[in-house]
């Protein structure tokens, strides 16, 4: 059985498990709000399918474990579908990647065999957000400066902030996307068509510099995650800056569109699809943020004023400067 948990205000009348083909549908209804809260998904399966627990007889190995999710593509397919449909009536997410297996026992020679009960498989969180060393206040407050001083914000930091989330999220078409037009709003100079802002990315030279000293570094695949250390290999390894960039072009231009009738369409439940490209171009966009962040600082002279407000600080006086232009 794979059971997976919902969001949304999706309240139906009633309900009743069912079963089509050897899939069996059942539903966890709150008995307060009337909604539905989880999809269960359950099917034979053969022996070889079930996972297993054994303990290892070697001291430097615990357990031999063996995880196994049957049918899995095909339950996915189905439950993707459902959702689809289910949006119309209300439903907000299924969380797809969050499903719990379980393995249920039809006898007791089923219930001996089975050694793992149920399990469910996560994405881990991003590491380095823990990792991050505690903020000199400079970095708090010269942005509040830069603020005050301009009299605006610059969105192009904002879409920085909205990719992070969405890596975080998971949702990397999305992430994509938000760091592609922080690079477009960057360096395209208002280019609307492909080759023109392929130039343009190509004529920026801090752009080629970060993208040359950091996706396309001989140690960057070291830094992904092991599961994509072969797809970035084949299919960014060994790139020039020229034709990464015309690759990053031309995949915002196909998710800028979409065809059902292509097989090779993306799809928005397949996520993963692009969380290497989401990563990249996360990468590169810190740093082309973090230049834009001292530029502000450069053209407000806000470290000027952060300095005044310390040297009150420390003498004991308000701290409060006017800096208004």
């Amino acid at each position: 059985m794979y059971t997976f948990e919902l969001f949304g205000a999706l309240r139906p009348e009633r309900l009743l498990a069912f079963e089509l083909d050897d899939f069996r549908f059942e539903f966890d209804v709150c008995k307060d709000s009337g909604e539905i809260r989880k999809l269960m998904v359950s099917f034979p399966i053969d022996e070889n399918d079930v996972a297993t627990y054994n303990e290892s007889p070697y001291e430097t190995t615990k357990a031999n474990i063996s995880l196994k999710q049957p049918r899995w593509e095909r339950v996915l397919e189905v439950v993707l579908h459902i959702g689809g449909a289910w949006g119309l009536w209300g439903l907000q997410e299924i969380l797809v990647n969050d499903a719990v297996t379980t393995y249920i026992p039809e006898s007791g020679e089923d219930e001996r065999a089975i050694t793992v009960n149920n399990f469910k498989v996560t994405r881990s969180k991003q590491p380095f957000l823990e990792d991050l060393p505690r903020l000199k206040p400079e970095y708090l407050v010269l942005p509040i400066i830069t603020a005050v001083k301009t009299e605006n914000h610059d969105v192009r930091l904002s879409f920085y902030r909205r990719g992070l989330q969405d890596v975080l999220n998971g949702e990397y078409i999305e992430a994509f996307y938000d760091f592609y037009f922080m690079l477009e709003s960057t360096y395209g100079d208002g280019q609307t068509k492909n080759t023109n802002i392929q130039k343009k990315f190509i004529e920026a030279e801090f752009l080629r510099l970060t993208i040359e000293e950091t996706v396309l570094s001989k140690s960057y695949k070291n830094g992904l995650p092991i599961e994509l250390r072969s797809r970035y290999e084949s299919d960014y390894g060994g790139l020039e800056v020229s034709a990464f960039i015309k690759k990053i072009v031309k995949i915002r231009g196909l998710l800028h569109h979409h065809n059902n009738k292509r097989h090779d369409g993306w799809q928005p439940t397949k996520q993963n699809n692009y969380r290497l490209e989401a990563l990249m171009l996360q990468d590169i966009c810190c740093r082309v943020g973090i230049e834009l962040f001292y530029e502000s600082v450069n053209q407000t002279d806000a470290e000027a004023v952060y300095k005044q407000l310390i040297e009150k600080h420390l003498r004991n006086e308000a701290p409060n400067v006017k800096i208004s232009l």
